[in-house]
């Protein structure tokens, strides 16, 4: 078994490419840094599961992001000449941390997925539904959340026969949410409450 170790093989001898993958990892660390656990995409999961107990959910991972990435991001995506990848870069350098939750979906089968309940503690938590889009076998939901007369929360579900995805944004998200409905505009999405 060979072992790297600053540009080293295990046996010794120089690996070619030690120190590059060395400084590459130490230039990305500011996007590594996530946390593999989120409390309120855990909570949310369980919630689910009460709210639709026929079904089961696996985690497959878990991942939560900082604002570091998304201002590396944002600030080399807004250095592209095109003009709407630009406001896109401008709008993620306000997002502040994304939690991310994707789970292996084991329901009954033939239930529809747009049956899936909304769960009550999203409105009592003060969450407006933005788009509701149901197509063939998934559903997918955008919700919002305004705090001081602007959107600061984002969550996002997509839930199918066989997964169930999980977004949950900080930050100032009003330019964001504005430029996801327009790009979304063209797909006459229901706006329905649930």
């Amino acid at each position: 078994m060979m072992r790297i170790e600053a540009g080293m093989t295990g046996l010794g001898r120089p690996w070619p490419g030690g120190w590059a993958l060395g400084g590459l990892l130490l230039m990305l660390l500011p996007l590594l840094s996530g946390c593999f656990y989120s409390r309120e995409i855990t909570r949310l999961k369980q919630d689910l599961e009460q709210a639709y107990p026929e079904a089961r959910f696996e985690r497959r991972f878990v991942l939560r992001v900082g604002t570091g990435a998304f201002r590396t991001i944002g600030g080399l995506l807004r250095r592209v000449p095109d003009d709407e990848v630009a406001d896109l870069g401008e709008s993620l350098e306000d997002v502040r941390r994304v939690k991310v939750g994707v789970y292996e979906v084991e329901a009954p089968t033939g239930a529809p997925v747009w049956a899936f309940p909304l769960l009550p503690r999203f409105r009592e938590e003060g969450w407006e539904v933005a788009v509701r889009v149901r197509e063939d076998a998934e559903a997918t939901w955008i919700l919002y959340r305004e705090r001081r007369g602007t959107v600061r929360d984002v969550c996002v579900l997509v839930l199918d026969a066989s997964d169930l995805v999980i977004l949950r944004f900080e930050g100032h998200l009003q330019a964001l949410l504005e430029w996801v409905l327009a790009e979304d505009a063209g797909r006459a999405p229901d706006r329905a409450d649930g």
